[in-house]
Protein backbone atom coordinates (compact mmCIF):
# COMPACT_ATOMS: atom_id res chain seq x y z
CA UNK A 1 0.00 0.00 0.00
CA UNK A 2 2.56 2.39 1.07
CA UNK A 3 4.74 1.23 -2.73
CA UNK A 4 1.24 2.16 -4.33
CA UNK A 5 1.35 5.37 -2.29
CA UNK A 6 4.60 6.64 -3.38
CA UNK A 7 4.35 5.29 -7.13
CA UNK A 8 1.21 7.04 -7.52
CA UNK A 9 2.87 10.86 -5.43
CA UNK A 10 5.83 10.26 -8.04
CA UNK A 11 3.74 9.65 -10.83
CA UNK A 12 1.29 12.53 -10.28
CA UNK A 13 4.67 14.55 -10.59
CA UNK A 14 6.14 13.11 -13.46
CA UNK A 15 2.85 13.89 -15.59
CA UNK A 16 3.49 17.60 -15.11
CA UNK A 17 6.70 17.40 -16.56
CA UNK A 18 5.19 15.15 -19.47
CA UNK A 19 2.27 17.95 -19.62
CA UNK A 20 5.12 20.65 -20.27
CA UNK A 21 7.50 18.92 -22.10
CA UNK A 22 6.07 16.16 -24.61
CA UNK A 23 3.95 17.98 -27.85
CA UNK A 24 3.08 13.99 -29.06
CA UNK A 25 0.33 13.48 -26.41
CA UNK A 26 -0.49 16.79 -26.09
CA UNK A 27 -4.38 16.71 -27.22
CA UNK A 28 -5.46 14.61 -24.08
CA UNK A 29 -3.39 17.30 -21.90
CA UNK A 30 -5.33 20.78 -23.54
CA UNK A 31 -8.46 21.95 -21.06
CA UNK A 32 -9.77 24.17 -23.91
CA UNK A 33 -9.02 24.12 -27.42
CA UNK A 34 -11.58 27.31 -28.43
CA UNK A 35 -8.16 30.04 -28.64
CA UNK A 36 -7.34 27.78 -31.74
CA UNK A 37 -8.67 28.32 -34.72
CA UNK A 38 -6.90 24.67 -36.31
CA UNK A 39 -6.26 21.51 -35.00
CA UNK A 40 -4.09 18.68 -36.85
CA UNK A 41 -5.42 15.65 -36.00
CA UNK A 42 -3.31 11.96 -37.50
CA UNK A 43 -0.55 9.89 -36.48
CA UNK A 44 3.50 10.81 -35.59
CA UNK A 45 3.51 12.36 -39.33
CA UNK A 46 1.79 15.39 -37.80
CA UNK A 47 3.58 15.35 -34.93
CA UNK A 48 6.89 17.32 -36.32
CA UNK A 49 9.24 14.46 -34.18
CA UNK A 50 12.49 15.68 -36.44
CA UNK A 51 12.90 19.05 -36.20
CA UNK A 52 15.18 21.10 -33.77
CA UNK A 53 12.77 23.57 -32.25
CA UNK A 54 9.02 24.15 -31.93
CA UNK A 55 9.63 27.03 -34.44
CA UNK A 56 10.35 24.35 -36.82
CA UNK A 57 7.19 22.41 -36.19
CA UNK A 58 4.03 22.17 -38.61
CA UNK A 59 1.58 23.45 -36.47
CA UNK A 60 3.75 26.96 -35.42
CA UNK A 61 4.74 26.85 -40.00
CA UNK A 62 0.76 26.46 -41.08
CA UNK A 63 0.53 29.49 -38.20
CA UNK A 64 2.85 31.92 -39.83
CA UNK A 65 1.81 30.89 -43.38
CA UNK A 66 -2.11 31.33 -42.20
CA UNK A 67 -2.17 33.49 -39.26
CA UNK A 68 -4.41 30.52 -38.07
CA UNK A 69 -3.30 29.52 -34.37
CA UNK A 70 -3.27 25.93 -34.73
CA UNK A 71 -3.04 22.72 -32.06
CA UNK A 72 -0.89 20.02 -32.28
CA UNK A 73 -3.40 17.81 -31.79
CA UNK A 74 -1.57 14.59 -33.66
CA UNK A 75 -0.47 11.74 -31.52
CA UNK A 76 2.17 9.47 -31.74
CA UNK A 77 2.00 5.85 -32.83
CA UNK A 78 -1.83 6.43 -33.81
CA UNK A 79 -4.03 4.41 -35.53
CA UNK A 80 -7.14 4.98 -37.48
CA UNK A 81 -9.52 3.88 -34.47
CA UNK A 82 -7.65 6.29 -32.50
CA UNK A 83 -7.55 9.08 -34.63
CA UNK A 84 -11.44 8.23 -34.28
CA UNK A 85 -10.86 8.34 -31.38
CA UNK A 86 -9.21 11.78 -30.80
CA UNK A 87 -12.25 13.13 -33.27
CA UNK A 88 -14.70 11.75 -30.90
CA UNK A 89 -13.14 13.72 -27.82
CA UNK A 90 -12.41 16.60 -30.14
CA UNK A 91 -15.92 17.34 -31.20
CA UNK A 92 -17.84 18.82 -28.16
CA UNK A 93 -14.78 21.28 -27.30
CA UNK A 94 -13.75 22.92 -30.52
CA UNK A 95 -15.67 26.33 -31.36
CA UNK A 96 -17.99 26.17 -35.27
CA UNK A 97 -15.88 26.19 -37.77
CA UNK A 98 -12.71 25.16 -36.70
CA UNK A 99 -10.73 24.18 -39.25
CA UNK A 100 -9.35 20.29 -38.43
CA UNK A 101 -6.53 19.11 -40.82
CA UNK A 102 -6.13 15.47 -40.69
CA UNK A 103 -3.31 13.56 -42.32
CA UNK A 104 -3.46 10.10 -44.74
CA UNK A 105 -0.01 8.88 -44.90
CA UNK A 106 1.08 6.15 -47.35
CA UNK A 107 1.13 3.50 -44.84
CA UNK A 108 -2.40 4.20 -43.30
CA UNK A 109 -4.36 1.08 -45.30
CA UNK A 110 -1.65 -1.16 -43.66
CA UNK A 111 -2.71 -0.09 -40.08
CA UNK A 112 -6.52 0.06 -40.25
CA UNK A 113 -7.12 -2.63 -37.84
CA UNK A 114 -9.75 -1.61 -35.55
CA UNK A 115 -7.71 -1.39 -31.99
CA UNK A 116 -7.41 0.83 -29.41
CA UNK A 117 -4.71 2.91 -28.84
CA UNK A 118 -1.27 0.53 -28.50
CA UNK A 119 0.57 2.75 -26.69
CA UNK A 120 -1.03 1.86 -23.11
CA UNK A 121 0.52 4.75 -21.51
CA UNK A 122 -3.59 6.55 -22.31
CA UNK A 123 -6.95 4.75 -22.11
CA UNK A 124 -9.14 6.13 -23.91
CA UNK A 125 -12.76 5.54 -22.21
CA UNK A 126 -15.60 5.45 -24.15
CA UNK A 127 -14.02 7.58 -27.01
CA UNK A 128 -14.37 10.82 -24.97
CA UNK A 129 -11.97 11.06 -22.24
CA UNK A 130 -8.67 10.15 -21.32
CA UNK A 131 -7.24 8.61 -18.59
CA UNK A 132 -2.92 8.10 -17.41
CA UNK A 133 -1.79 5.21 -14.81
CA UNK A 134 0.67 7.12 -12.16
CA UNK A 135 2.34 3.91 -11.23
CA UNK A 136 3.16 4.15 -14.88
CA UNK A 137 4.24 7.11 -15.04
CA UNK A 138 6.14 7.17 -12.23
CA UNK A 139 7.89 3.65 -13.78
CA UNK A 140 8.81 4.98 -16.88
CA UNK A 141 10.27 8.09 -15.28
CA UNK A 142 11.74 6.97 -12.30
CA UNK A 143 12.46 3.39 -11.85
CA UNK A 144 13.61 2.91 -15.71
CA UNK A 145 16.34 5.46 -16.05
CA UNK A 146 17.70 3.27 -12.88
CA UNK A 147 17.55 0.15 -14.21
CA UNK A 148 18.42 0.60 -17.77
CA UNK A 149 21.67 0.62 -17.51
CA UNK A 150 21.85 -2.95 -16.02
CA UNK A 151 22.55 -5.63 -18.22
CA UNK A 152 19.84 -8.11 -17.32
CA UNK A 153 17.23 -5.14 -17.74
CA UNK A 154 15.90 -5.19 -21.44
CA UNK A 155 12.35 -3.64 -21.31
CA UNK A 156 12.53 -1.54 -24.43
CA UNK A 157 9.41 -0.55 -24.99
CA UNK A 158 6.89 1.86 -23.42
CA UNK A 159 9.43 3.11 -21.14
CA UNK A 160 12.04 3.88 -23.42
CA UNK A 161 9.85 5.59 -25.66
CA UNK A 162 8.20 8.01 -23.33
CA UNK A 163 11.84 8.46 -21.93
CA UNK A 164 13.09 9.89 -25.17
CA UNK A 165 10.52 11.88 -25.66
CA UNK A 166 11.16 13.88 -22.73
CA UNK A 167 14.71 13.81 -23.13
CA UNK A 168 14.81 14.03 -26.65
CA UNK A 169 18.02 11.54 -26.53
CA UNK A 170 18.31 7.98 -26.59
CA UNK A 171 19.87 6.83 -23.11
CA UNK A 172 21.04 3.47 -24.27
CA UNK A 173 24.10 5.34 -26.25
CA UNK A 174 23.50 8.94 -25.33
CA UNK A 175 23.22 9.70 -28.70
CA UNK A 176 20.38 12.09 -30.14
CA UNK A 177 17.49 10.71 -31.52
CA UNK A 178 14.98 13.53 -32.21
CA UNK A 179 16.34 16.32 -33.85
CA UNK A 180 16.11 17.42 -37.64
CA UNK A 181 17.95 14.53 -38.97
CA UNK A 182 18.06 13.57 -43.07
CA UNK A 183 17.53 10.29 -43.62
CA UNK A 184 20.66 9.46 -45.88
CA UNK A 185 23.25 11.62 -43.84
CA UNK A 186 25.09 10.44 -40.80
CA UNK A 187 22.77 7.88 -38.61
CA UNK A 188 21.58 5.63 -42.10
CA UNK A 189 20.91 3.14 -40.26
CA UNK A 190 18.26 4.74 -38.35
CA UNK A 191 15.90 4.92 -41.54
CA UNK A 192 17.28 1.69 -42.74
CA UNK A 193 15.52 -0.13 -39.84
CA UNK A 194 12.65 1.32 -39.87
CA UNK A 195 12.04 0.83 -43.42
CA UNK A 196 13.51 -3.04 -42.87
CA UNK A 197 10.88 -3.10 -39.88
CA UNK A 198 7.97 -2.53 -42.16
CA UNK A 199 8.93 -4.10 -45.39
CA UNK A 200 9.51 -7.62 -42.97
CA UNK A 201 5.61 -7.26 -42.34
CA UNK A 202 4.41 -5.83 -45.71
CA UNK A 203 2.79 -8.48 -47.72
CA UNK A 204 1.16 -6.82 -51.13
CA UNK A 205 -1.86 -8.98 -51.44
CA UNK A 206 -2.70 -8.35 -47.90
CA UNK A 207 -3.66 -4.90 -49.16
CA UNK A 208 -5.57 -4.67 -52.47
CA UNK A 209 -8.28 -2.37 -51.73
CA UNK A 210 -7.52 0.89 -49.35
CA UNK A 211 -10.02 1.90 -46.14
CA UNK A 212 -11.63 4.55 -46.23
CA UNK A 213 -14.76 4.12 -43.78
CA UNK A 214 -12.72 5.51 -41.29
CA UNK A 215 -12.91 8.68 -43.49
CA UNK A 216 -16.81 8.80 -43.78
CA UNK A 217 -16.97 8.09 -40.31
CA UNK A 218 -14.04 11.38 -39.32
CA UNK A 219 -16.55 13.62 -41.21
CA UNK A 220 -19.58 12.17 -39.38
CA UNK A 221 -18.43 12.85 -36.50
CA UNK A 222 -16.61 16.44 -36.97
CA UNK A 223 -19.15 17.85 -39.46
CA UNK A 224 -21.97 18.59 -36.88
CA UNK A 225 -19.51 20.87 -35.12
CA UNK A 226 -17.21 22.19 -38.25
CA UNK A 227 -17.79 22.23 -42.51
CA UNK A 228 -13.77 23.07 -42.97
CA UNK A 229 -12.45 19.50 -42.44
CA UNK A 230 -9.02 19.14 -44.55
CA UNK A 231 -7.64 15.91 -45.57
CA UNK A 232 -3.84 16.12 -46.29
CA UNK A 233 -2.22 13.25 -48.47
CA UNK A 234 1.41 13.32 -46.61
CA UNK A 235 4.53 12.48 -48.45
CA UNK A 236 6.04 9.30 -49.37
CA UNK A 237 10.07 8.92 -49.71
CA UNK A 238 10.30 7.10 -53.11
CA UNK A 239 13.68 7.67 -53.08
CA UNK A 240 14.65 5.45 -49.64
CA UNK A 241 12.76 2.94 -50.78
CA UNK A 242 15.01 2.40 -54.15
CA UNK A 243 17.97 2.99 -51.91
CA UNK A 244 17.19 -0.20 -49.39
CA UNK A 245 15.70 -2.43 -51.62
CA UNK A 246 15.79 -4.49 -54.68
CA UNK A 247 14.26 -2.38 -58.06
CA UNK A 248 11.54 -5.48 -58.00
CA UNK A 249 10.80 -4.73 -54.25
CA UNK A 250 10.93 -1.22 -54.49
CA UNK A 251 8.14 -1.30 -57.68
CA UNK A 252 5.90 -3.87 -55.74
CA UNK A 253 6.05 -1.35 -52.59
CA UNK A 254 5.30 1.87 -54.64
CA UNK A 255 2.66 0.64 -56.78
CA UNK A 256 0.90 -0.97 -53.85
CA UNK A 257 1.04 2.35 -52.35
CA UNK A 258 -0.24 4.04 -55.29
CA UNK A 259 -3.03 2.41 -55.74
CA UNK A 260 -4.34 2.42 -52.35
CA UNK A 261 -3.41 6.57 -52.56
CA UNK A 262 -5.31 6.80 -55.30
CA UNK A 263 -8.46 4.50 -53.97
CA UNK A 264 -8.53 7.45 -51.27
CA UNK A 265 -8.37 10.16 -53.53
CA UNK A 266 -11.42 8.97 -55.75
CA UNK A 267 -13.29 8.57 -52.87
CA UNK A 268 -12.34 12.11 -51.27
CA UNK A 269 -13.56 13.37 -55.29
CA UNK A 270 -16.55 11.34 -54.82
CA UNK A 271 -17.95 12.29 -51.45
CA UNK A 272 -17.05 16.10 -52.10
CA UNK A 273 -14.31 16.29 -49.34
CA UNK A 274 -11.70 19.08 -49.25
CA UNK A 275 -8.15 17.44 -49.99
CA UNK A 276 -4.68 18.81 -50.48
CA UNK A 277 -2.07 16.30 -51.97
CA UNK A 278 1.55 16.15 -50.95
CA UNK A 279 2.40 12.35 -51.71
CA UNK A 280 5.22 13.96 -54.20
CA UNK A 281 5.55 17.58 -53.28
CA UNK A 282 8.84 16.69 -50.49
CA UNK A 283 12.12 15.89 -51.98
CA UNK A 284 14.37 13.79 -50.42
CA UNK A 285 16.65 15.77 -48.43
CA UNK A 286 13.17 16.50 -46.61
CA UNK A 287 12.81 13.41 -44.97
CA UNK A 288 14.16 11.40 -41.77
CA UNK A 289 12.81 8.59 -42.81
CA UNK A 290 10.12 6.48 -45.49
CA UNK A 291 7.26 8.94 -44.58
CA UNK A 292 8.50 11.66 -41.44
CA UNK A 293 9.53 14.99 -42.65
CA UNK A 294 12.22 16.66 -40.92
CA UNK A 295 11.81 20.91 -41.14
CA UNK A 296 12.71 21.13 -44.67
CA UNK A 297 9.45 18.38 -45.61
CA UNK A 298 7.10 20.11 -42.82
CA UNK A 299 7.81 23.73 -43.97
CA UNK A 300 6.71 22.59 -47.84
CA UNK A 301 3.57 20.79 -46.21
CA UNK A 302 2.67 23.96 -44.32
CA UNK A 303 2.77 26.26 -47.00
CA UNK A 304 0.62 23.62 -49.20
CA UNK A 305 -2.04 24.01 -46.62
CA UNK A 306 -1.54 27.36 -46.49
CA UNK A 307 -2.71 27.69 -50.42
CA UNK A 308 -5.84 25.90 -49.77
CA UNK A 309 -9.19 27.84 -49.70
CA UNK A 310 -10.19 26.30 -46.29
CA UNK A 311 -7.34 27.99 -44.65
CA UNK A 312 -7.62 31.04 -46.47
CA UNK A 313 -4.14 31.57 -49.16
CA UNK A 314 -2.67 34.67 -49.03
CA UNK A 315 -0.14 35.87 -52.04
CA UNK A 316 2.84 35.25 -49.29
CA UNK A 317 2.07 31.36 -49.53
CA UNK A 318 1.94 31.22 -52.99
Amino acid sequence: MLLYGFLYLTGQACLRVVQKQTHKKQLFYADDFRDYQAILLGDSVFTSCYTDTENQSLWIKIADYTGLRTFPGALDAAKICDIRAAATYLADKILPNTLIIIDITPLQSFHANDRKFENNFFHLIGYHSATISSVEAAWNYIFHPILSPLPFYRNFDLAEITLKDITKKNKLNNAPYFYNRKWDLGDTDFAQKRYTDFWVAFDPKSYTSAKTEHLSQLVETLAPKTNRILFVFTPLNRELIHTFSKPAAAEALISTLERNKDNIEQFLQTHNLAYIDTFDSVPSEGFADLIHTNALGDDIMARKIAGHRLAGSSAKNK
